[in-house]
């Protein structure tokens, strides 16, 4: 019984060896098929992120280009007192009261304001600068005369 038992359980083990050696035979050593399609695919993939790439930033200049445009002529646009300096933008107001220039780009040009201020002087009006550079354009106040007190 023995033997018939080690006989039977021996036909066994190499069989079960067997596949485990097909499968270890079979081995892949290079592939090959298919490699010039992934090159192609990549780099008509570079392409495409550099054409991207390319729209997305005209897109973003163009978009800056159209702003700073319609911003310049919007300032054009507004409204400002003769002689008055570049960039300067004459605020709402009443008539009979002060008018105010506040500038639109930045402080205005030294040179300018005093040639405004100059102009201004002759016209019978005061200019008084803000912070910032802003001017106020007033009329000159007029000279009260002196009134003589009497003693008692």
């Amino acid at each position: 019984s023995h033997a018939a038992g080690s006989a039977a359980a021996a036909p066994q083990a190499p069989a079960a060896a067997v596949p485990l050696r097909a499968a270890a035979a079979v081995r892949v050593l290079s592939v090959q098929a298919g490699t010039d399609d992934v090159g192609e695919a990549e780099e008509r993939r570079s392409r495409t992120v550099w054409i991207l790439l390319a729209v997305a930033l005209l897109g973003a200049g163009a978009f800056h280009g159209w702003r700073w445009w319609t911003r310049e002529q919007a300032i054009a646009e507004l409204r400002t007192l003769p002689g008055a300096p570049d960039g300067m933008m004459l605020l709402p107001s009443a008539p009979g009261t002060p008018k105010t220039l506040i500038p639109v780009k930045g402080p205005p040009d030294r040179t300018q304001v005093e040639k405004f201020k100059a102009q201004q002087s002759l016209v019978g009006n005061e200019v008084t600068e803000l912070q910032g550079g802003g001017l106020v354009v007033a009329p000159r106040p007029e000279p009260r005369p002196e009134v003589e007190r009497r003693s008692p």
